[in-house]
């Protein structure tokens, strides 16, 4: 697993609120599973789906957005 390779990307993530690293591990869930992230971000699997039946905030994609470009 490349768990080691996602601290090192999800460093900045890990002191944000919940609906951000939801963000940030849909982003990344085609690289990674989504348990894994859960450990690695101390989330809960069912509030990472229920955000993504609720769907993105504008403010969050919009954060989303400016951390890629920041990067």
């Amino acid at each position: 697993m490349n768990e080691d390779r996602f601290t090192i990307k999800g460093n900045g993530v890990l002191r944000e609120g919940p609906r951000l690293k939801y963000t940030f591990m849909k982003a990344q869930c085609a690289e990674f599973s989504v348990r894994a992230m859960c450990r690695m971000l101390g989330v809960h699997f069912s509030g990472f789906y229920a955000c993504l039946k609720a769907g993105l905030t504008p403010e969050s994609m919009h954060r989303l957005h400016l951390t890629g470009l920041i990067k």
